[in-house]
């Protein structure tokens, strides 16, 4: 089994030495790179498990290149530094510095430190990939649950609707037999009955079917969602908030949040007790934030057991899979609110169609 890989950076070549003597010493395979740009080609073609970066590199800055590499390569890093500068050490810890060393070294104690470093980041890794696998199921679940919920709406509504057009036809087909005619109030029955189911198809389908791939359609999006809702007459709902849509915001983050405010729409429906649903979504500085606010009964216990349904669980779920936070609580005067707040990468307007 090959060894774990360590990549060390640094301009100087007797230290480059005796780190990759010390990881030969714990068992370690060194990859050696005196500048920023080498060691991000060697991590490349190598995908060391881990990098330990010089701070002062003679082209990029030894931080930015750890940024670089835990970002394009999943490659944790440690700051290699002669300053004793806590200030240093804690900007580096911010932008994802696992831990440092400090120059000069004790050569025995290097090799132990890597080995500690390593299965921290190892656990964390594994600890990503059952969070992801986690929040993929949850994914799942919420599909399925949307489709059973599809399927239960087409029974209990379009399908009854159909069955009353079917007993009108024949009811109709025995009268024109008996009389040789049929009665204008019965065709006229018939009609409204055939509209309501076409009215009620037509509203499930732009429910489950509207755009919800098109970052720059979200906030038509959201307005057609209020849109359906008012029109099955169960509950009033509107939608206040922007139609263009900043350029940061991904095709996936646009999936994810109007299914949040379709399953929280939803939940106020079933369980609120309310009369009215308002969706709302603007930019905060680098921040896209939804919310969805109704005037129910709000939540029974707080929002720690009222958070607890597959329902409130799965919209958190698809909010920490677009690395944004949902917040679930009672509202300042009545009801309840449910806010998502997502960070975005700076990027020009888009256009909503």
């Amino acid at each position: 089994m090959r060894p774990a890989s360590v990549l060390f950076v640094d301009g100087d070549d007797a230290v480059l030495a005796r780190l990759g003597e010390c990881a030969r010493r714990a068992g370690l395979e060194p990859l050696l790179a005196a500048t920023g740009k080498k060691a991000l080609a060697l991590a490349a073609c190598e995908r060391p498990q881990l990098a330990v970066i010089e701070h002062n590199l003679p082209d990029i800055p030894g931080v930015d290149v750890g940024v670089a590499l835990q970002s394009d390569h999943d490659v944790p890093f440690m700051l290699l530094t002669s300053c004793r500068d806590e200030a240093v050490v804690a900007r580096a810890a911010e932008r994802g510095a696992f831990a440092y060393l400090l120059k000069p070294m004790e050569l025995d104690a290097v090799g132990p430190q890597l080995r500690v470093v390593l299965a921290r980041a190892e656990q964390q890794r594994e600890l990503r990939q059952r969070l992801d696998r986690v929040a993929a199921e949850a994914v799942l679940e919420a599909e399925q649950t949307e489709r059973q919920s599809v399927a239960a709406e087409l029974h209990d509504g379009v399908v009854q609707e159909i069955v009353g057009a079917a007993l009108l036809v024949a009811a109709l087909e025995a009268e024109l037999r008996k009389t040789g005619t049929v009665r204008p109030e019965g065709l006229s029955m018939l009609y409204h009955v055939l509209s309501d189911a076409k009215q009620h198809c037509r509203s499930l389908s732009h429910g489950v079917f509207h755009d919800i791939g098109a970052a720059a359609t979200l906030g038509t999006s959201l307005r057609a969602l209020a849109r359906t809702e008012s029109a099955r007459g169960r509950i009033r709902c509107r939608y206040g908030g922007a139609l263009a849509m900043p350029g940061g915001l991904s095709d996936v983050m646009a999936h994810h949040l109007l299914r949040i405010a379709q399953e929280a729409v939803r939940n106020t429906i079933r369980h609120s007790g309310g009369s009215v649903a308002s969706i709302r979504l603007v930019l905060r500085r680098q921040e896209l934030v939804l919310t969805i606010r109704d005037n129910g009964r709000g939540l029974a216990g707080g929002p720690a057991r009222g958070g607890q349904g597959i329902g409130w669980q799965t919209m958190r779920f698809r909010a920490h899979l677009i690395g944004g936070e949902l917040v679930l609580r009672n509202g300042p005067r009545a009801g309840s609110e449910v806010i998502v707040t997502v960070p975005l990468e700076e990027s020009g307007p888009r256009v909503s169609r």
